[in-house]
């Protein structure tokens, strides 16, 4: 996974960086963009909709897409949850994780989307990361922007600890190994799972600011990941004690 923040465009990330090259290289992405623009069929437009919805956070949008259409020319089947987009590389749900869309996370859980697939590690906006890593890197980039803009900003409506719980809830593993972790703040961590970066964003000295975000969500994380692991733990050990005895 080569982002390191929020998800944002090629576009945008090309725009406002300086020198010759980064032109060039600028000019060549929306080149690329028009190029697959064109060449999407129908339905690659639908998934690339679905996944420009989970990004907003747009629920309606993404519950229209979700459901199946019946018309008189016959049913037409909703967008499948886990689709991904072959323009951007993502998933709906790795893009609402990412974003901290609570209510998207929810509805593509609800329409069978799999916390273990994980998105194809192509496109300008995402890698290979499962979910819930998605979701626990990104905790401390949101919790920052909840607390900058205070309850009545946009991101005041975002809760990624809600969504470390759905994902949990849907089966999600906190000890999954991400391999795909070259140049992003996982490098050099062992082993990089979404307990081991929680554990290491508590272990760092408490900021002096509160808008650098660790404080006191990722230890709430961390808290849940623990908790997880041992009630699944207590879960394997009653299913085997019974063979045992």
């Amino acid at each position: 996974m080569r982002h390191s923040g929020p998800c944002v465009s090629a576009r945008g990330r090309g725009a406002g960086a300086g020198g010759q090259g980064a032109r060039k290289a600028h000019l060549l992405m929306l080149a690329v963009e028009a190029v697959a623009e064109q060449a999407r069929t129908p339905g690659e437009r639908r998934v690339d909709a679905l996944v420009e919805a989970a990004e907003r956070g747009d629920e309606d949008q993404v519950r229209f897409l979700l459901m199946s259409e019946v018309d008189e020319a016959g049913e037409y089947p909703g967008v499948p949850p886990d689709a991904a987009s072959r323009l951007y590389g993502g998933t709906p749900l790795s893009c609402a994780c990412c974003l901290g869309h609570t209510g998207v996370v929810q509805l593509l859980l609800d329409y069978g989307a799999s916390v273990t697939l994980r998105p194809p590690p192509r496109g300008p906006l995402f890698g290979s990361w499962l979910p819930l890593m998605i979701a626990t890197q990104h905790v401390p980039e949101i919790a920052a922007a909840i607390w900058f803009e205070g309850p009545q900003g946009p991101w005041a409506q975002r809760d990624p600890l809600d969504i470390v719980r759905l994902l949990l809830a849907a089966g999600a593993s906190p000890e999954a190994v991400e391999d795909d972790v070259e140049g992003s703040g996982l490098e050099g961590l062992t082993p990089a799972s979404p307990l081991a970066y929680a554990a290491a964003l508590v272990d760092r000295p408490r900021p002096d600011d509160p808008r650098d975000g660790q404080w006191p969500m990722p230890m709430e994380v961390l808290r849940l990941f623990k908790q997880t692991r041992r009630s699944r733990l207590w879960a394997r050990l009653r299913r085997i004690a019974p063979r045992v005895g």
